[in-house]
């Protein structure tokens, strides 16, 4: 009797997404939530009902990213004596960010996703390491 072939190890893209929650959790200028996606059946009531947790596409990780900037201004520009005011602006920045393991490649409802996430002025990284989510948000 011959033994069945053995199992490949499954390369998930769990560790991946544990080290990018651990390194963005850290940062007091991000909130960072996951988002488990998929359709579950209920435990209670109508088992054949289905639940779908988030959209097709939708990301693993949803952040808010607090960011500063300058806006300048000129009141009365081009009067008599024009006076230019900078004030300082805080705001937050959307950030979707999809794990995949070196070789995942997004499904065609991911790249819808982040076509109409980046289409409204969100920011879509698609991380491969804790390091390419860095490039976008720098080091703390």
């Amino acid at each position: 009797m011959s033994k069945p072939p053995a199992k490949k190890p499954r390369k998930t893209e769990a560790p991946l997404l544990a080290d990018v929650r651990l390194a963005l959790g850290l940062r007091e200028d991000i909130m960072v939530c996951r988002v488990n996606t998929g359709v579950f059946k209920p435990l209670h009531g109508d088992q054949t009902r289905a639940i779908r947790s988030a959209p097709n596409g939708f990301p693993d990780l949803v952040a808010v990213w607090r960011r500063h900037a300058e806006v300048r201004t000129t009141i009365n520009p081009g009067g008599f004596q024009p006076l230019e005011r900078i004030e300082p602006v805080t705001f937050g920045q959307a950030l979707a960010i999809e794990t995949k393991s070196s070789k995942g490649t997004q499904r065609k409802a991911q790249e819808n996703f982040q076509a109409a996430w980046e289409a409204v002025g969100g920011i879509y990284i698609l991380a491969r390491s804790v390091e390419d989510v860095l490039a976008v948000v720098g080091r703390e």
